[in-house]
C-alpha cells in the first residue's frame, strides 16, 4: 500500500511531503440485542473524524467532524475555538482565555468567512483532473484525490457521516478546495512572488494543508457547546486574536482581519 501511495505521488511530480499520511484504523462500535443497554456517557458521545491538520497560516489546528456537529480548535497561535451545530448550524467562535465569543448565521459565516482574504485568499472549491481512490482511510471512510499539473487534493468525499454544513464551514475557514469533501491535503504550484517576502516563488510546490493524525472515535458532545458566562464581542477579529495576540503583534497582520 505504500508502494501505490509513492507512486501516485511521483506520477504527479510532487515533493515527497506530498504523500499520503497512514490510516488509523476503526474499532466496531456495534452491539448486540443481548447486551445492556448503553450507558449515560456512551449516549453523550458523538462518532466523530478527527484530524491533526496544519494550515499555512492558521498553523495548527484539531478538527472534528460528524454528521451533526462540527469543531475546529487552533492549538498554535491564535487558540481560538469554533463551533457549530444542527439545527440552526449557527456558528460560535470563542476563546477560553479572555472568555469572549462571536456568533454569527451559517449564511453570514459563508460569505465572510473567518478571516479577511488580505490573510486567507479565496480558492475555487475544486481542482480539475481525475478522481482517483488513494490505498489509505480514515476509519472506513476512503480517501480520494484529484490530482493536475499545478495542484494536488486529497478528501474525505461527503458521507452521512459528514454534513454538508461541516464541508461549508471549513472550507470557509481554510479557503482551499475540497473537492465537495473535507481535505486532509493540498499542494499547490506557487506562481509569482511571497507577499510577504517578496521573494518570486513560481514553480516551487507548497503544502497549504497537511494532517499529521486522523482517526474515527467517540467524543463527548459537549466539545460542541459554547462554555456558559462567556462574553458575546461584535467583532471576530477580536475573538480570533486575542487580547495577547494582538498586543503580541510585531508585523501588524492581526489588524487586516476583517471585523464584524
Amino acid at each position: 500500500m505504500l508502494t501505490v501511495a509513492c507512486a501516485f505521488v511521483v506520477a504527479c511530480g510532487l515533493p515527497s511531503d506530498a504523500a499520503p499520511s497512514k490510516a488509523v484504523p476503526e474499532k466496531s462500535n456495534q452491539s448486540s440485542k443481548n447486551q445492556p443497554p448503553p450507558s449515560a456517557a456512551a449516549v453523550k458521545s458523538l462518532r466523530s473524524i478527527v484530524m491533526n491538520q496544519t494550515h499555512y497560516f492558521l498553523g495548527q489546528v484539531v478538527v472534528s467532524v460528524c454528521k451533526s456537529a462540527i469543531r475546529i480548535e487552533s492549538v498554535g497561535t491564535y487558540k481560538f475555538i469554533l463551533i457549530a451545530k444542527a439545527p440552526d448550524w449557527k456558528v460560535f467562535v470563542y476563546r477560553n482565555d479572555d472568555k469572549t465569543f462571536h456568533e454569527s448565521s451559517l449564511k453570514e459565516f459563508s460569505e465572510s468567512g473567518l478571516m479577511s482574504q488580505y490573510l486567507i485568499g479565496m480558492q475555487a472549491p475544486a481542482i480539475s483532473g481525475r478522481e482517483i481512490t488513494l490505498s489509505k482511510s480514515v476509519g472506513d471512510l476512503q480517501i480520494k484525490a484529484r490530482r493536475n499539473n499545478y495542484a494536488l487534493c486529497e478528501y474525505i468525499p461527503l458521507s452521512n457521516e459528514i454534513a454538508p454544513e461541516c464541508r461549508t464551514i471549513l472550507f470557509n475557514t481554510y479557503r482551499l478546495p475540497n473537492c465537495n469533501g473535507l481535505t486532509v491535503k493540498y499542494v499547490e504550484q506557487y506562481v509569482g512572488k511571497d507577499w510577504m517576502t517578496g521573494v518570486d516563488e513560481t514553480g516551487h510546490w507548497k503544502t497549504k494543508l497537511s494532517t499529521t493524525g486522523s482517526e474515527v472515535k467517540l467524543v463527548d458532545q459537549k466539545i460542541f457547546e459554547l462554555p456558559a458566562h462567556y462574553k458575546k464581542v461584535p467583532s471576530m477579529q477580536q475573538v480570533v486574536t486575542g487580547n495577547k495576540t494582538r498586543d503580541a503583534s510585531e508585523d501588524g497582520a492581526a489588524d487586516l482581519l476583517r471585523s464584524r
